[in-house]
């Protein structure tokens, strides 16, 4: 089984684009509700090694979610935004690292252990 990735992420290209780059390594699971994340955090968490959170996604308090999810969750919780301000806040409320979106797959890859391209 492929370990999996929670990208919590409202725009849908970004989460796909995340998929196709590691399909082969990686299973990318896009939440943009928070129905879904209680879905996959709800399951087996056990496979799920990196939840990259989005500080601006529609309808979903982030910095709460993120408090709440680091309590359940302690594998690696990365924080993305254009807003800089804002993947601060993240990182106060719990994740390990801000990463900009361009080097987001780059670190997916190192965390993991998988080659960089």
């Amino acid at each position: 089984m492929k370990p999996q990735i929670l990208f919590i992420e409202d725009e849908d290209e970004l989460v796909r684009l995340l998929q196709l780059n590691l399909e082969q390594e990686v299973e990318v699971i896009g939440a943009k509700t928070i129905e879904k994340v209680n879905e996959v955090i709800g399951g087996n968490i056990d496979n799920l090694k990196i939840i990259i959170m989005t500080a601006d996604v529609l309808g979903i308090d982030t910095v709460e979610l993120t408090r709440e999810l680091r309590r359940k969750f302690h594998g690696v919780m990365l924080a993305t935004s254009s807003a800089i301000q804002l993947t601060d806040d993240l990182v106060n409320a719990g994740c390990d690292f801000k990463v900009s979106r361009s080097e987001l797959e780059n670190l997916v890859r190192l965390t993991l252990g998988l080659p960089v391209p």
